[in-house]
């Protein structure tokens, strides 16, 4: 289900351009490998056509899915996505409005204590490829539900 979860989200990503067979194989390719030089190789082929923003959430896209298909999630009793980060060890707890790191908290210059937030939440608006995660699991749910 997943893979149909991820066909889905790329027809409302590519727009106008979801027919396009050269697009659609870079990113089904790109979800098998997510190295720098295969992110590289896609930006490449997706820039001219998508534009800069819609290029990096699709690269963000590829990411997440390469991500569910090759390490360790779970959805918790909450509705929440665990899902293990790219450095094998860091678990990021994903919900429906944030992304944060599982167990490790920053303390504010006023000395509030809070959930230490993911980077790519951060400095991305909100589109880190764990939350791209989380709403292909959701879809992906629903498919099943149906």
């Amino acid at each position: 289900m997943l893979a149909v979860a991820y066909q889905y989200y790329l027809s409302d990503l590519l727009g106008d351009h979801v027919n396009d067979p050269v697009l659609r194989d870079t990113l089904v390719a790109l979800s098998s490998d997510c190295s720098s030089a295969a992110q590289r190789a896609a930006t490449k082929t997706l820039l001219p056509v998508l534009g800069k923003a819609s290029t990096a959430n699709a690269i963000r896209l590829a990411n997440a899915m390469h991500t569910l298909l090759t390490t360790s999630w779970s959805i918790t009793d909450a509705g929440a996505l665990d899902i293990i980060g790219s450095d094998g060890t860091t678990i990021y707890t994903v919900e429906s409005s944030v992304c944060v790191k599982k167990g490790v908290y920053r303390t504010s210059k006023k000395g509030n204590v809070s959930p230490a937030l993911c980077k790519g939440w951060q400095f991305s608006g909100g589109a880190c490829y764990h939350r791209l995660a989380f709403e292909l699991v959701a879809i992906a749910q629903g498919f099943e539900t149906r």
